[in-house]
């Protein structure tokens, strides 16, 4: 058993552990209990877990052109529900082990977008599904040029990445969330981020 105490109020007992897959992703179903708002503990639950490692994803802007960058790529996930499967995201990928997140934002740009750039802005981390869900994804901010351009991108074809590179006008951003109808959790926060940063500039 492990306590991890965080704050006054909050307090959690990992009771017991048991890995059911281990591969592309890791499964656990675990037993705790955690101190409710009335101040008791939990009685003992049993919850699945679906490890996974973080990842970043960074809205670029070009600062000759003033766009901003997505891909359009298929996603699994979404097609099992019937919804369009084909959906627009910002670049984005996991952090290898021993990889700083800066480093991996830069990788995934340099892959995804074709931009070989030295410097990204931590702006936020979020949790996709923080109920079953141990992914962290790191956003960032990264300003490119025309020069900084260095291949076509579209992703690594040892991963099978099948990448379209959008490029939108950040005056016309509204009208690009209305007409591809914009699902990636992380891409709208991205998205809203920006949008106010620009309102306030």
């Amino acid at each position: 058993m492990k306590e991890d105490q965080v704050g006054d109020q909050q307090q959690l007992e990992w009771l017991d552990s048991e890995r059911l897959v281990e591969g592309f992703f890791i499964v656990d179903k675990v037993k705790l209990r955690h101190r409710t708002h009335a101040g008791h503990m939990s009685p003992e639950l049993s919850w699945y877990l679906l490890r996974r490692p973080d990842a970043v994803c960074a809205v670029v802007l070009n600062t000759d052109r003033q766009t901003l960058y997505f891909v359009r790529q298929f996603r699994l996930g979404i097609a099992a529900k019937g919804d369009p499967a084909w959906t627009v995201e910002l670049a984005a990928g996991v952090v290898d082990p021993g990889e700083s997140r800066t480093d991996a934002i830069l990788r995934e740009v340099h892959e995804e977008l074709g931009f070989e750039v030295t410097k990204a802005v931590e702006i936020q981390k979020m949790y996709p599904s923080p109920a079953i869900l141990s992914e962290r994804i790191y956003l960032y901010y990264i300003e490119v040029s025309d020069a900084q351009r260095v291949s076509d991108g579209g992703g690594t074809t040892d991963e099978h990445e099948d990448l379209e590179i959008l490029e939108v006008p950040v005056n016309e951003l509204s009208d690009f969330v209305d007409a591809y109808e914009i699902t990636d959790a992380k891409t709208l926060i991205g998205l809203a981020w920006f949008m106010y940063r620009k309102g306030r500039s």
